[in-house]
């Protein structure tokens, strides 16, 4: 396999870096109306991923999404307890 260098790789990590920060500011406008920050995207992401198989533990999401507990349990309570079928 080659290595790409030069050029290409440079407009690829700048094009990289503006879809991530475009992102990013999307994700915080559409997260602050639901009292969520975007660190906290992460959790009902994986639970939507998740939906077609049975809820999971607040410890499951948090190992999923690598935060602690207390973001999980704090990310459930904000959106009412509406992360299906999960227990605490």
């Amino acid at each position: 396999m080659s290595n790409l260098t030069g050029p290409p790789v440079s407009e690829c990590a700048t094009w990289l870096s503006d879809v991530s920060r475009l992102f990013g500011t999307r994700m915080t406008i559409l997260l602050e109306p639901h009292g969520l920050a975007s660190g906290q995207s992460g959790i009902p992401h994986h639970i939507v991923r998740r939906r077609s198989r049975r809820g999971s533990r607040i410890s499951d999401i948090a190992a999923a999404v690598e935060v602690g507990r207390p973001a999980v349990a704090k990310t459930h309570e904000t959106l009412g307890g509406r992360l299906d079928g999960q227990e605490r």
